[in-house]
């Protein structure tokens, strides 16, 4: 079955790159299958726009630049790219202010694509801006902004994200959010797992944490009360 799927897989590529259309007969082939395989067109589709995009690129402005070497062109993509909001490429060029790759390091113009990444949903972006945030390195540290970002990442499901969410939570002891969000990531990391608390001693002591901490707050709710 799965040489079946890699053949017909290969047979899509082959047939989308060469301008022809697969012979794979409708009805051969499971719905996930044909879902797979339509992604896959989609995707080579899309390289081969943004290739055909930078060779344009490159032959528009080749005399006006005197630095031609393959880095330089795809940087000079991607950044074209960026300006017309796409949020990959948005990414690589805050990352090249940030490192000065193929151009002055420039921390503002670094955070500034890394927000506009950050706000189409990309996770690298959002972590990377938190950090920036945490830091005190380029801007003021800003633990709001931080935690802001990085829930921005916690809240597309990826566990690094809900993880550093959930310390931030126990730093500031609010260990219920704390231990919700630790929680999430475990049980994306272990979907299997019956018994998570045995798994991660964090989250056995952040139960804990809950635990004491709603036990006195009822004490004081009652001595308030008396």
């Amino acid at each position: 079955m799965m040489k079946k799927k890699l053949f017909y897989l290969i047979l899509a590529c082959f047939f989308l790159i060469s301008g022809g259309k697969t012979p794979v007969q409708a009805g051969s082939l499971t719905k996930v299958e044909e879902a797979e395989i339509q992604a896959l067109q989609a995707h080579n589709k899309k390289q081969l726009e943004k290739r055909r995009f930078l060779k344009d690129y490159q032959e528009q402005y080749s005399d006006l630049v005197g630095v031609k070497d393959e880095g330089y062109w795809d940087m000079a993509f991607h950044a074209r790219l960026a300006d017309y909001g796409d949020r990959d490429s948005q990414y690589i060029i805050a990352q090249a202010y940030e490192k000065g790759e193929y151009t002055s390091v420039n921390p503002q113009k670094a955070v500034a694509f890394y927000k506009k990444a950050a706000e189409k949903g990309h996770i690298e972006s959002a972590m990377r801006l938190a950090e920036i945030y945490e830091e005190n390195k380029w801007i003021q540290k800003d633990d709001e902004k931080a935690m802001y970002y990085y829930l921005k990442a916690a809240k597309s499901s990826y566990a690094p994200a809900q993880m550093k969410v959930a310390f931030l939570y126990e730093a500031n002891e609010e260990y219920q959010k704390a231990y919700d969000w630790f929680l999430k990531a475990m049980k994306q990391m272990f979907p299997n797992e019956k018994n998570l608390q045995e798994r991660s001693p964090d989250l056995k002591r952040l139960a804990e944490k809950v635990k004491v901490q709603k036990a006195v707050k009822i004490t004081n709710e009652s001595y308030e009360g008396a």
